[in-house]
């Protein structure tokens, strides 16, 4: 039986103090997923999100403070460990992997912009997001976070793909990745 991705949430060390703890990790994380699964993005707007459904939040997180305000929303997403929540979303979606062969795997990675340092010069860099997605269940199967400055694309997709069972499966990727014989691996 799968588990749900609220249970991988759960699972996840809450990195701030424990007494006066008003909000615990695991419901605000499936609250904050679903307010950006639905469109908002910045704090504030996960704030109101939360704030409109929080009679049906409360009701199915059993909520005993409300939801979390702006400020609160800050600071825990501050605290956070993307390593650790990226680490119970990917475990939690390869449980959505189909069996058997024939499964058509797509990886790709996107630069954030608001990330980028040193934009002109010779040591730039930005976070780049890269992540495999499985055409069959529609799911994205696994993702990871790098520092373009440190191996870029190239080597972060040659990472998630060692990690799946590639026999069988139909890869793409986008043309950065065909190379001539000898070439870097960066």
């Amino acid at each position: 039986m799968s588990k749900s991705l609220l249970d991988y949430f759960e699972a996840i060390p809450d990195p701030r103090k424990a007494s006066g703890l008003r909000h615990h990790l695991g419901p605000f994380l499936a609250m904050a997923t679903m307010a950006i699964m639905s469109g908002y993005k910045g704090f504030r707007e996960l704030g109101s999100f939360m704030e409109a459904n929080e009679e049906y939040f409360t009701k199915v997180f059993g909520l005993k403070h409300g939801v979390p305000k702006f400020v609160q929303i800050r600071t825990i997403f501050s605290r956070l460990d993307f390593d650790e929540v990226n680490k119970a979303f990917n475990q939690w979606a390869m449980q959505f992997m189909p069996e058997g062969s024939g499964n058509w795997v797509s990886g790709d990675g996107k630069g954030l912009s608001s990330t980028v340092t040193d934009m002109h010069g010779p040591t730039q860099d930005f976070v780049l997001i890269v992540s495999l997605f499985c055409h069959r269940t529609g799911i994205v199967l696994k993702t990871q976070r790098r520092h373009n400055g440190k191996g870029g694309e190239i080597p972060a997709l040659n990472e998630l793909l060692a990690q799946l069972q590639t026999k069988g499966m139909i890869i793409t990727l986008d043309a950065l990745h065909c190379k001539k014989n000898g070439s870097p691996d960066h």
